[in-house]
């Protein structure tokens, strides 16, 4: 509802005391799934991955500054989760990706995005991007308990990395942790692996593990 899109972005900013009605100003439309998938951060901004685009919040400011509707001309379209390499902004869609070169002055115009068609990923549900140590890693879900992480360069060509009932990828520093049902998996910038958490084999014991990362 457009309720819960407020209430969560106003958690994300309480500390900049911004508590204007953000959904209103942007003129969301009731029909939309106003969800927020994912929250990104980039040069003093928050992008928020939503169920009909991307919100673009000045943390400066206190203020949207742009919106993105990236469906077939200019229609609502839901964005799973933002990336940012040297020169791109990526955004993961359930039919792939799309990217634009971080200098285009009109990123809420959808023609200025490109649109992938023809890697790996093209017409895949992507979930999850990260950029690690110059790779782009992309989860795609194949079903409702399988992802596979593809992982690929800034040329935007793809081979699968990783697959399993995979829950969640986090990067610290020149560390990979990623999350699966029953261990962690901690990978160097080589993407070797370093270490492995499992499950226990005392039978008193469960580990489900959806989200884990490194503390510095």
């Amino acid at each position: 509802t457009k309720k819960l899109l407020n209430e969560q972005i106003k958690l994300i900013i309480k500390e900049l005391e911004q508590v204007e009605d953000i959904a209103e100003r942007v003129e969301l439309r009731i029909e939309a799934v106003q969800a927020i998938y994912n929250i990104s951060f980039y040069n003093k901004k928050a992008y928020l991955s939503c169920g009909f685009g991307v919100v673009v919040i000045d943390l400066i400011r206190k203020e949207i500054s742009d919106v993105y509707y990236l469906g077939d001309n200019g229609t609502y379209m839901r964005i799973n989760d933002i990336a940012f390499t040297q020169s791109d902004i990526i955004v993961a869609t359930d039919d792939g990706i799309m990217y634009i070169d971080k200098q285009n002055q009109f990123p809420n115009i959808v023609n200025n995005w490109t649109k992938d068609t023809l890697s790996e990923l093209a017409h895949k549900q992507v979930v999850d991007l990260h950029v690690f140590d110059n790779k782009i890693l992309a989860m795609v879900a194949d079903s409702s308990d399988s992802n596979t992480i593809y992982m690929g360069s800034y040329d935007y060509q793809f081979l699968p990395w990783l697959s399993g009932n995979i829950k969640s990828v986090e990067s610290t520093g020149k560390k990979l942790v990623v999350s699966e049902y029953s261990k962690v998996n901690i990978f160097d910038n080589n993407l070797s692996l370093e270490a492995e958490v499992e499950e226990s084999n005392t039978s008193w014991f469960s580990m489900e593990a959806t989200y884990a990362c490194l503390d510095n």
